[in-house]
């Protein structure tokens, strides 16, 4: 079991992004404390900014969090329970970069090693989530559907930081809210969301959770992309997420 949280920001939405990092990471913290990192738009550097310790998320806080800035517009986190890969090894850990794709995974994967032939990628360490990440590098989130295990997804690519993926591929939790402002917030925990809605003094216009099978394609806090994702065994489906869609038609004020 790991954790994983971030947002996509709405322009004009003021909120403290570091305390809602915080907040997100301090609840998913329970998930897993043998690793956390986090992946963000680096505006000011132009590129992707990337940073993992094998550590829990309050000793990460303390000695990174500062990388984290109030005005961060698209960022992903996660807290690791290590099930294949020492910690010690960098490459285990989160996030994840296979080429182009900077990304967090909570599940279990179990057939990684088809997966890696697949991408015709190969393997830089022994966690099995490097497999997906190879997967989304070379074949995109089509194929997500090839996943045998189970697996909550975000993601971020080099060539397009601004937009943040997500996939609730089988399984794993994956929950969401909407600010009032129009930013896009996400976590394993329905507490997470409720700790950032605290922490970051928001107002939600919906919260919602997709189904299993189901890619989204968020930029400017706004769902902009959803799609089926074909292949995936599917263990529960949820009726939420059609009441989401709807709350985007008439949002709730």
């Amino acid at each position: 079991m790991c954790g994983i949280a971030g947002f996509n920001r709405a322009a004009g939405d003021t909120f403290d992004g570091q305390a809602v990092a915080f907040a997100l990471l301090a609840d998913i913290e329970s998930r897993g404390t043998h690793a956390t990192g986090a992946a963000w738009h680096d505006v000011k550097r132009g590129k992707v900014g990337v940073s993992k310790l094998p550590v829990p998320a309050r000793t990460w806080i303390k000695e990174r969090g500062h990388l984290i800035e109030s005005g961060v517009s698209n960022l992903i986190l996660h807290t690791r329970f290590a099930t294949q890969g020492s910690t010690a090894n960098r490459g285990n850990n989160h996030p994840i970069t296979s080429g182009a794709v900077v990304g967090v995974h909570n599940g279990i994967v179990y057939n990684d090693a088809e997966l890696f032939r697949l991408a015709q990628r190969p393997r830089h360490a022994q966690v099995d989530s490097e497999a997906i990440m190879a997967l989304l590098d070379a074949e995109g989130h089509a194929m997500l559907g090839l996943i045998r295990g189970d697996a909550a997804l975000a993601w971020i690519k080099r060539d397009e930081p601004t937009v943040l993926h997500l996939a609730r591929v089988v399984g794993r939790p994956l929950e969401m809210a909407q600010t009032v402002g129009g930013s896009l917030i996400f976590a394993s925990t329905r507490s997470a969301l409720m700790r950032a809605k605290a922490a970051g003094a928001l107002e939600y216009a919906w919260m919602g959770t997709p189904n299993e099978a189901t890619y989204l394609r968020v930029k400017a806090g706004r769902l902009c992309d959803t799609e089926v994702i074909d292949g995936a065994i599917v263990k529960r489906s949820y009726l939420r997420f059609d009441i989401l869609l709807w709350r985007l038609q008439f949002p709730l004020h």
